[in-house]
């Protein structure tokens, strides 16, 4: 005769710790896709917002012949900074959202950065897309023009167009003379400390060259050259920019410049 032998109620410890291993196991795997899921819908909710900021851009210099300068990120108060009718107090800052009349912030709540093609005294000489058409179109003279031409560079990486070679990495530049730019520099913030991450760090130092390309998590090794040995850096920078060949047909056909 088979005796059935009755186990007193509960669990073991190692049955306990083989219930708690399986269930981190399932919310490790769980959480992966959720947290992934998160930022895509952050990225593409900024990306929405940047596009708008570009389209109230060209707004504005319909409404006023120019374009905005940018906000000072000391006061952060949502309008434009400048020096009189001719110059900005500085060509890199924050998007002038109050002016724009939009919320100039990304979805991780951080305000926009706007660098825009400016002069910073009023009678220097150069491009300057931040005041008004004086009626002689002639190029570095300080004002919107059909002969004014933008100072910012956008590079990007990837399989460069000028080259036969099958590359991942090549830096080339994407687009030249570029009015203005806008940008968020996603869930991780500004990165000019980050020696490594070459790309983001030129998104932050404030000059007229800027890198736009696809997300990249990175790995521990990594490295922003054209070697395709070696990973990319982190990059999650989102950018729009104001499209020279646009602004001037817009001011056209809107009356703005002959």
């Amino acid at each position: 005769m088979t005796r059935i032998v009755q186990h007193p109620g509960g669990f073991t410890l190692i049955e306990l710790a083989l219930v708690l291993a399986i269930l981190g196991s399932i919310t490790l795997a769980a959480l992966g896709p959720l947290g992934a899921h998160i930022e895509m819908r952050a990225r593409r909710s900024t990306s929405e917002t940047l596009d708008a900021a570009i389209e109230a851009l060209y707004g504005f210099a319909l409404m006023h012949g120019r374009l905005p300068c940018p906000d000072l990120s000391s006061d952060a108060d949502g309008h434009e900074d400048r020096r009189g009718e001719r110059a900005c107090m500085v060509d890199d800052g924050l998007l002038p959202g109050a002016d724009l009349g939009i919320d100039a912030r990304d979805a991780w709540r951080r305000p926009l950065r706007y660098h825009v093609t400016a002069a910073l005294e009023a009678e220097a000489p150069g491009p300057n897309f931040a005041a008004a058409d004086d009626g002689v179109c002639r190029a570095n003279d300080g004002d919107l023009d059909l002969c004014e031409r933008g100072v910012i560079v956008i590079v990007t990486r990837g399989d460069d167009p000028r080259s036969s070679a099958i590359e991942n990495k090549a830096l080339f530049v994407l687009a030249n003379s570029v009015p203005a730019v806008v940008l968020s520099h996603g869930a991780n913030g500004a990165q000019a400390a980050l020696a490594a991450s070459y790309d983001e760090a030129e998104n932050a130092d404030g000059d007229h060259r800027f890198v736009a390309r696809d997300y990249s998590a990175g790995d521990r090794a990594c490295s922003d050259d054209d070697g395709d040995a070696v990973p990319l850096c982190p990059f999650d920078d989102l950018l729009r920019w104001v499209s020279p060949t646009v602004l001037a047909s817009r001011l056209v056909r809107g009356g703005r410049l002959p």
